[in-house]
């Protein structure tokens, strides 16, 4: 989950797996259901608490984006970099051509990754 774009289909299985081990049936007697679904996938303050796993695989694509930029000398950044970004940072890279499904499960979290970054002034 933290290296490719799990398929919205395959998300939306797991959801409903969770969903009917907890509000599911037992033998023929159904059970009841006492929050919607999609507050089940809420917050804590307003849910169950739940984890939206398209919201965590997004968060995990763009911490592996962030690592590829905090450590750019790494092998791994350097082989994305050769192949991928030449002349730019991670953070300004695009899809390019024929890209493989690693590179294009990184590249859907940039934008998440890029909303998030703060400019901080420091004493280096």
């Amino acid at each position: 989950m933290s290296v490719f774009r799990i398929p919205t289909g395959i998300i939306e299985d797991i959801h409903s797996m969770i969903i009917n081990f907890y509000w599911g049936q037992r033998g023929t007697k159904r059970r009841a259901h006492w929050v919607r679904r999609e507050e089940m996938v809420c917050a804590k303050e307003g849910g169950m608490g739940f984890w939206d796993l398209n919201g965590f695989n997004a968060a995990l694509l763009a911490k592996q984006l962030w690592r590829l930029y905090q450590q750019s000398s790494s092998l791994v950044a350097r082989i994305m970099q050769a192949k991928y970004y030449k002349n730019s940072s991670v953070l300004e890279a695009t899809t390019g051509y024929q890209p493989s499904f690693l590179w294009r499960s990184l590249i859907s979290a940039q934008d998440l990754l890029c909303e998030g970054l703060r400019w901080r002034v420091g004493d280096g």
